[in-house]
């Protein structure tokens, strides 16, 4: 039975040899659950996507740190393009090539993370 706790409080799912990348159907569902987000595609594999915008690039550093941080916790690591007043976040898993529920938990914790950040007024 799936976790029925927010996202970002859900324990990051191990994998084992028959772990796959989630359906469209599956996508769909969980993506739901998040804002802002979107569907995009790096060399023909399904990541989540979304952009943060900061004050400047200080502010946007410290959050990409604070994400990595977070990403080192948990042991999953997103793709961070980081320019002034911004930052560009993707997660996907490279062991499934396409989307698993760790990138939905993480992205709700990446946005958990920008609820205290520093923002453009």
């Amino acid at each position: 039975m799936p976790d029925k706790s927010p996202l970002a409080e859900q324990k990051i799912a191990a994998y084992d040899a028959d772990s796959v990348a989630m359906s469209p159907t599956q996508i769909d569902a969980a993506i739901k659950d998040l804002d802002d987000w979107i569907l995009s595609d790096i060399d023909g594999i399904s990541c989540l996507t979304r952009s943060y915008s900061f004050r400047n690039f200080s502010a946007a550093m410290d959050f990409a740190m604070q994400l990595g941080n977070a990403a080192d916790a948990a042991d999953h690591h997103p793709r961070l393009v980081i320019e002034w007043g911004r930052v560009d976040v993707y997660w996907w898993t490279h062991r499934v090539g396409g989307l698993f529920i760790n990138d939905f938990i993480m992205a709700a914790r990446s946005d958990g993370l920008y609820g205290g950040a520093d923002k453009p007024a």
